[in-house]
């Protein structure tokens, strides 16, 4: 879950919802960073919310999705492989600005 998508789902079910009428769905992928489940998975738990995982690899495997990524690499960074490392990150005056928020 985005910051922003965190602040918004603890306002908006803290006023109008009842946490036992919300599920949170954690949607990680082979390349994702597993810290962001394990936050995601906090932060719910503290609103109370039950959580559901569903990795969504297959779906974006099948969309072609890495290829199409590797593909634009590769037009930035021609000598780019499967054997090459690469990973995108916000700069880390993102989370200066928006600090993760752990409480109800």
């Amino acid at each position: 879950m985005e910051v922003l998508t965190q602040r918004f789902l603890q306002n908006y079910v803290s006023k109008h919802l009842e946490p036992k009428m919300v599920v949170g769905v954690l949607l990680p992928e082979k390349e994702s960073n597993p810290l962001s489940t394990k936050l995601a998975t906090m932060q719910a738990k503290k609103m109370g919310l039950h959580t559901v995982t569903v990795d969504i690899t297959a779906t974006l495997d099948s969309f072609g999705t890495y290829i199409k990524r590797d593909e634009a690499i590769r037009a930035i960074f021609p000598k780019y492989s499967n054997k090459c490392k690469s990973k995108i990150v916000l700069p880390p005056i993102y989370y200066l600005r928006t600090p993760l928020i752990f409480s109800r």
